[in-house]
């Protein structure tokens, strides 16, 4: 028998805390004898009545993550048993099951002891609505095995019949779902068709494909309706593209029909299909939010459509970019704020005035700006500036990089108060061959630009009521490079602008050396794939050695050290020594991670120091990621908040609502 959750740091683990079969039963009544300190005897815990402690639970958990809400529940088991016996009678504790983590690498006891845990969360539940994570994760399998068709055949059929046991488990009670979250290839969406006109309570839905299981012909398409007839689902998250292994894709594609006309908040990442315009078309007076990436959007309207509840519009497709202007220019959406246009187009093409358009038939103000960066701002001008003038309250702006003619036109001054309210801009770097750094934008009138919206925020004109506006101080910058070429020229570049950042001389020759040592930092000890040959490999890791000795005898006392901040060496230094064991080659040997970590403590003083000797500050966030803050010279900062900032760890707030960094996929 096994534990529900993997709550002990020191038994084996499911990847993803769940379902976990290797822990013991006996947990799930109560923590073992061994582990429970009797407090009763000693403590008022058994003189509040049950039912107090009961709610604290509750009002203690609400707000816990899925990761962390069964641990953060056992842990208050743990105390007592008088708490455990509280625990185990609130039905409210067991509304949010933990995660249901199945693969292909279970062994039957693995399905039988999960099958029976789930059941025992089920009831402790009562009759509740309960919310859940079903997750198939697909496991790479042996070699040998494709060398045996019949068995691997049989052995993916044991697993899909499994999994279907495990689903009808949950399919049974139907009636109760409320937040549901399905992870699972789309051999086990006929197990969801019980579940059609059983809905009662269901208000949010998400579904990301997996990989198919059995290999399926090349381009099936799979319906899915039983969601259809759900009278309280508001919620919709669709996943069709990504898949766990992307190098095995098999063109197949899930169409779901959904109930379109109650709809508040749909997001959808699809495939092959082209459900844009039956989203469109059939949307209700309650839509909200509608963000949808497509590869193929072969169809848009062509006619007026009209959406009165619609804010947020993310809208990014590989289709014709002419079909997607036109589209823009028949829609009209009185409350939008939020608006995400893009795609993967070869060419420029003029979206700036067929957004104009859609703001002038709309009569609305953004508070969010997001254009493909292929959009060429500087050929479509007037238009952009139009649009900046008929969104006063802008504070997100994201687009492709400026030419200084435009940085000239976001300067905020009293004579041109364009977007006075903008508070994060995000600049995304586009490929042409030898001209990427023609590309870059240029470093004075950049900061030129970022000066007047901070240090320069004074009053000015004042308005006819006789108040004095404030012009908002813009706080971020973001840079988003495409290639490893414009991200270093990107940095480098913006070295010339010291001027703006402290007094003093370009430090060229610690420049040299941090360009000789950052291939290195990247690709030898923290590349995104390891192979074993780089473990044999002894002149390689001779290399990484002679970096690391370089670094250590470096003396950062009369240097710049935010030239390291900027250009990523703390960065690097700081992910090396957070990696597990044994995934650095040589570590054993040299030990890589803890000597990075002691570099970082070795400069921590002089990096703050310089880090805070100007209010403009740059950090490197990840690769082809930079930041520029402002930070008020009044503003009370913590230490340790401008130590994660240096080390690059701060990265939490997504790029405005910029495609690929967002919460689900923006």
């Amino acid at each position: 028998m096994s534990e529900l959750v993997d709550f002990n740091e020191g038994c084996a683990k499911s990847p993803v805390d769940g379902l976990n079969p290797m822990e013991p039963e006996s947990s799930l009544e109560r923590p073992s004898g061994q582990d429970i300190v009797p407090l009763e005897a000693s403590t008022v815990i058994p003189t509040v009545p049950m039912e107090l402690w009961q709610r604290v639970f509750t009002l203690a958990t609400r707000d816990v993550g899925e990761e962390a809400y069964h641990k953060t529940l056992f842990s208050f088991r743990n105390v007592s048993r008088f708490w455990n016996n509280a625990a185990l009678g609130e039905c409210h504790l067991w509304c949010r099951l933990p995660r249901i983590i199945l693969s292909n690498s279970l062994s039957d006891e693995d399905y039988a002891a999960i099958k029976q845990r789930l059941i025992l969360c089920l009831e402790r539940g009562g009759s509740l609505p309960i919310s859940f994570t079903f997750d198939y994760q697909r496991r790479e399998e042996p070699i040998s095995l494709s060398f045996d068709n019949q068995y691997y055949r049989h052995r993916k059929e044991e697993d899909l019949r499994e999994a279907f046991k495990a689903l009808e488990i949950l399919t049974g009670v139907s009636d109760r779902w409320e937040d549901v979250n399905f992870l699972i290839p789309d051999d086990l969406l006929v197990a969801l068709a019980p579940v059609r006109g059983r809905l009662a309570s269901l208000s949010r839905m998400s579904y990301q494909r997996r990989l198919s299981l059995i290999p399926c012909p090349w381009g099936r398409k799979t319906g899915v309706s039983c969601f259809v007839d759900a009278p309280k689902l508001k919620e919709v998250t669709i996943d069709t593209l990504t898949v766990c292994f992307p190098d095995r894709d098999d063109g197949a594609s899930v169409m779901f029909d959904l109930p379109w006309k109650q709809l508040e908040v749909v997001n959808a990442i699809v495939c092959q299909e082209d459900s844009y315009m039956a989203i469109i078309n059939n949307s209700g007076r309650w839509l909200r939010s509608l963000k949808y990436q497509s590869i193929q959007v072969t169809t848009f309207s062509s006619t007026m459509i009209n959406i009165q509840s619609l804010s947020t519009l993310c809208l990014w497709s590989e289709g014709p970019p002419r079909l997607l202007c036109a589209h823009l220019q028949c829609l009209t959406l009185p409350a939008l704020e939020d608006l995400d246009i893009g795609g993967l187009f070869e060419t420029n093409y003029d979206l700036y005035p067929s957004i104009l358009l859609l703001l002038r038939h709309s009569n609305c103000s953004l508070r969010k700006l997001a254009v493909d960066r292929t959009s060429d701002v500087s050929e479509q001008l007037e238009s952009f500036v139009e649009i900046l003038a008929l969104s006063p309250r802008l504070t997100h702006l994201d687009i492709g990089h400026l030419d200084a003619f435009v940085w000239s036109r976001l300067e905020l001054s009293p004579s041109n108060q364009l977007v006075p309210e903008l508070q994060m801009i995000t600049l995304r770097g586009r490929l042409a061959g030898d001209l990427t750094r023609n590309l870059l934008p240029d470093p004075f009138p950049f900061m030129n630009m970022v000066h007047t919206r901070t240090d320069g925020g004074r009053p000015h004109s004042h308005q006819q009521d006789g108040t004095v506006p404030l012009i908002r101080r813009l706080r971020e910058v973001r840079l988003v490079g495409d290639d490893r070429r414009s991200r270093s020229d990107q940095a480098r570049l913006y070295e010339a602008s010291e001027r703006w950042l402290r007094d003093g001389r370009f430090d060229i020759d610690l420049s040299k050396m941090i360009a000789k040592w950052e291939p290195s930092l990247r690709e030898d000890f923290y590349p995104l794939r390891q192979h074993s040959t780089r473990f044999q490999n002894v002149h390689l890791r001779l290399g990484m050695n002679q970096v690391m000795l370089e670094l250590e005898g470096l003396d950062v006392r009369d240097r710049d050290t935010r030239m390291l901040i900027r250009l990523g060496v703390i960065h690097f230094l700081h992910a090396i020594s957070q990696r597990p064991e044994g995934c650095i080659p040589g570590d054993d040997i040299y030990n890589f991670r803890t000597r990075a970590h002691q570099l970082c403590q070795k400069w921590k003083l002089y990096l703050l120091q310089d880090f805070r000797s100007s209010p403009y500050r740059w950090s490197y966030l990840e690769d082809g990621l930079f930041r520029l803050q402002y930070i008020d010279p009044s503003s009370a900062r913590s230490e340790d908040e401008d130590w994660v900032d240096i080390l690059g760890c701060n990265n939490q707030e997504a790029l405005g609502i910029s495609r690929g960094v967002g919460p689900w996929f923006w």
